[in-house]
C-alpha cells in the first residue's frame, strides 16, 4: 500500500492569496464544505464539521502542524476512531494533510497536496481509509480552483 495521496492543481493565484485561501479557516471552511470553531494557529486544535454531498454534518478535529506562509500549511487529522489531538500515539491514528505552495511564471500558484502517514495506521484500516480519502482529494482539488475563479 502506498503512504501518500498526492494531487497537485494550478491556482489561478499568487501564492499569498493561494495561501489565505488554505490557511484561513473561514475560508478554508467555504471551498472544504465544513465549519470550524477557531483560526488556525501551530499546535492548536480546531473542531468542527464537514459537510458532504448530501448536506449530512460529520464533527472532525483538525491540529494545525506547520503554518509557514505563503509556502506550508499543514495539519493532522484523525484516521482511527476518536483519539485525543493530543494523544501521544497521534501518529497511529491519524494522517499528515499538507498543502505546499510554489509560484508559477505566469503568477498563479502550483498547489501540491499530500496526505501521508497510511502505513502507520492499522493494516486492517489503513487500504480502505486511503480508497475512501482519494477520490475526495481530487474534489477538494477542484473546489480550491474554483473558489480562487478558475
Amino acid at each position: 500500500m502506498q503512504d501518500a495521496i498526492v494531487r497537485t492543481v494550478t491556482l489561478p493565484a499568487p501564492p499569498e492569496r493561494a495561501f489565505a485561501a488554505i490557511a484561513d479557516h473561514a475560508a478554508f471552511g467555504t471551498w472544504f464544505r465544513a465549519r470550524l470553531d477557531r483560526p488556525f494557529r501551530p499546535g492548536e486544535v480546531s473542531r468542527g464539521v464537514v459537510i458532504d454531498d448530501t448536506g449530512t454534518e460529520h464533527p472532525f478535529w483538525l491540529r494545525v502542524e506547520v503554518l509557514d506562509p505563503p509556502r506550508t500549511f499543514a495539519f493532522r487529522w484523525p484516521m482511527v476512531g476518536e483519539p485525543d489531538p493530543d494523544d501521544p500515539d497521534i501518529a497511529a491514528k491519524s494522517t499528515l494533510v499538507t498543502f505546499a505552495l510554489d509560484p508559477t511564471a505566469d503568477g498563479g500558484t502550483r498547489l501540491t497536496i499530500t496526505e501521508s502517514g497510511f502505513s502507520n495506521l492499522p493494516p486492517d484500516q489503513a487500504p480502505d481509509m486511503r480508497a475512501r480519502n482519494e477520490p475526495g482529494w481530487d474534489i477538494q482539488s477542484r473546489r480550491v480552483r474554483e473558489y480562487l475563479g478558475g
